[in-house]
């Protein structure tokens, strides 16, 4: 009897779990909305630009196009990291006041926000867990750049979205980031999922914008963005 009670235990607690997986996991959302946190592990007194920079990024994503945005400086920042598979390119947009730069290359070409984050090694890691309610694995990351020891990624696969990472340093991992860092303008950002929205988006949300934008290289949309410091 007590054997039979304790296998009815196990099983009962192991369908719970399985059901505490199937509430919180989420799978293929392949349109919507992601808000992340932004925190800065650069201090105003070590750079204080930090203090004009934004706390929430926005990824908005469709059928694997994806741009994700960020306002700062009042309004008078915005950047966007746009990827067009369907076109075979990624686009890094930044409007500075009245002044609008485009700076384009092919998926497979070097992406802007690497530029601070060199001679980093990724190790992927064979673990899994559930984190903001999706799947995840984590990857090991070693940039001198950023810090002296190794720090964790999260990534999932539970969102559609293909080629995520190509307009980012990590553009081995196999995922869609959920946590994360970042260095931009000589400051460390820590990059947190806070919620993912089942939305509509708008097409023109993704599109290449066309009305007075400037296409400039690498190092001159490189040499602009340090002249904000």
């Amino acid at each position: 009897m007590k054997h039979k009670l304790l296998t009815i235990s196990l099983l009962a607690f192991f369908f719970f779990l399985s059901g505490c997986q199937n509430i919180f996991s989420k799978k293929l959302i392949r349109e919507g909305i992601a808000t992340f946190t932004i925190n800065y592990e650069t201090t105003k007194e070590e750079n204080p630009i930090v203090i004009l920079l934004p706390h929430k990024m926005y990824t908005y994503f469709k059928d694997d196009k994806s741009a994700s945005i960020v306002e700062g400086f009042f309004g008078t920042f915005r950047m966007v990291m746009l990827n067009r598979p369907d076109l075979g390119q990624k686009y890094t947009i930044v409007r500075i006041l009245d002044k609008k730069y485009i700076y384009e290359t092919n998926l497979d070409g070097k992406p802007f926000a690497s530029s601070q984050m060199q001679n980093m090694k990724i190790k992927l890691l064979d673990t899994s867990f559930v984190y903001k309610g999706f799947n995840c694995k984590a990857a090991a990351i070693y940039c001198p750049s950023i810090q002296q020891d190794t720090f964790l990624i999260y990534y999932t696969t539970d969102l559609g979205i293909k080629y995520a990472n190509v307009n980012t340093p990590y553009y081995q991992i196999p995922g869609v980031l959920v946590k994360f860092k970042l260095k931009l303008l000589d400051v460390v950002m820590d990059i947190s999922l806070e919620e993912v929205a089942s939305k509509k988006i708008e097409p023109t949300t993704l599109e290449i914008p066309k009305e007075g934008y400037k296409y400039v290289s690498y190092e001159q949309l490189e040499e602009i963005l340090n002249s904000l410091q």
